[in-house]
């Protein structure tokens, strides 16, 4: 494990400092529009905007990597994801966030395509689930630093911006320093999502509905916590617990997927969701002690990051071995069109009913997945212990990954 982590050591430290940078960011944006007074719909929209570009970034960011190698296009998309970043504070208006949030997604899709790629071409069969074992936890860790790094200013002055940009700006180090050779470029070959969901429908919807769930959670959760009556502070402590409930959870939950039927799996991760809402309704938490809702973060964080890996596990024990690179854009693809439209969903809905619908939205998706996968069980039997793989946690795509030899 050291010598697996030291000879990446470079990109692991690029892409956690990158993420760092993007999660601030992300906390940053529905805090200071909540403050300046724009609806629960309008900070929906210019949140979604986000996924809308990282799905374009996702497809067209590949083409980026092929055309200049690896370091120059990391360059590329860094330099203008802390451009853009710097740009938020001078313009304050929706529709030039809405513009500036979508180049944040493709920027933040083609940086990390860049990384996953070239650390797919540095690991072997033998070291490949230490890798990105090692890649999910820097990216966890990192995310849930972002959230908390909002407490160190004002979030009505530009300092928070001017500290994500310099954030993403120092990313470019490790990597233009590395001695690692650039990965040797194949060809890529799409895999369709028709194709994906007629090969796996479960694995294909899990990736929408984590796609959906995620999507939602970090659009509009902060509005819901801080609607809710949390503090800029405490809103960051319930963004950050619910991500560590995530991190904490994918070992024990594939752990269970490599011994049981993996659709069981989800329906039981499915039922977190309810749950979660159930607590929110029995205990009332408006104006009750932030704790609680600390712990219906933690519930809900560790059901939305886990339903992606083990959908995509599911996906993998019915496909061949040399479907794999190829059916992972399609699975990216999935979650993409997911996270672009359930902050869209989530948002009509808590500008309808009121913010504290945010949870029963998010059981409501959760339980009619579970729906599905019930469904499924009754057509289509388990696959042979044969073709499955051992789990392996995997890192929410907010980018697809690119094939290299």
């Amino acid at each position: 494990m050291i010598e697996s982590a030291a000879k990446i050591r470079s990109l692991l430290s690029s892409g956690g400092v990158y993420v760092i940078g993007n999660s601030l960011l992300g906390i940053i944006l529905p805090l200071r529009m909540e403050a300046e007074g724009f609806s629960i719909f309008l900070i929906g929209i210019v949140m979604t905007a986000y996924y809308a570009g990282q799905a374009i970034g996702s497809h067209f960011s590949k083409n980026i990597i092929f055309g200049v190698g690896h370091i120059r296009a990391f360059t590329v998309f860094s330099a203008a994801a802390a451009a853009t970043t710097l740009i938020y504070d001078p313009f304050f208006s929706a529709p030039t966030w809405f513009a500036l949030r979508a180049v944040n997604g493709f920027c933040f899709a083609g940086m990390a395509t860049t990384l996953e790629s070239w650390l797919n071409d540095e690991s072997t069969k033998q070291t490949r689930g230490k890798i990105l074992g090692l890649y999910m936890t820097v990216q966890f860790l990192s995310v849930a630093a972002g959230q908390l790094l909002v407490n160190i200013a004002d979030i009505s002055q530009p300092d928070l911006f001017m500290l994500a940009a310099g954030l993403v700006s120092l990313s470019l180090i490790p990597v233009a320093l590395t001695q690692l050779p650039e990965p040797h470029l194949g060809k890529y070959h799409p895999f369709g999502i028709v194709s994906l969901f007629r090969k796996s429908p479960i694995g294909a919807a899990g990736a929408m509905t984590a796609g959906v769930l995620l999507g939602s959670f970090y659009a509009m959760g902060v509005v819901f916590a801080y609607e809710t009556g949390l503090s800029v502070s405490e809103v960051s402590i319930f963004m950050g617990v619910a991500i560590l409930g995530g991190f904490f959870i994918q070992w024990p939950v594939g752990k269970l997927s490599d011994l049981f039927d993996r659709r069981l799996v989800l329906i039981g991760i499915t039922a977190l969701p309810p749950l979660a809402w159930a607590l929110q309704i029995l205990f009332n938490f408006n104006g009750v002690a932030p704790q609680g809702l600390y712990f219906i973060a933690l519930i809900l964080g560790a059901a939305i990051a886990s339903v992606y890996p083990i959908s995509v596990a599911q996906t993998f024990d019915r496909l061949e071995r040399h479907e794999y690179v190829s059916a992972s854009g399609g699975l990216v693809l999935s979650y993409a069109i997911g996270a672009t439209v359930g902050p869209l969903i989530a948002t009509a809905a808590m500008s309808t009913f009121g913010p504290q619908i945010f949870l029963g939205f998010e059981a409501a998706i959760a339980t009619f997945f579970s729906v599905i996968i019930s469904y499924s069980m009754f057509k289509r039997p388990r696959p042979a212990p044969i073709k499955r793989e051992p789990f392996v946690p995997v890192p929410t795509p907010s980018q697809a990954a690119v094939e290299t030899d």
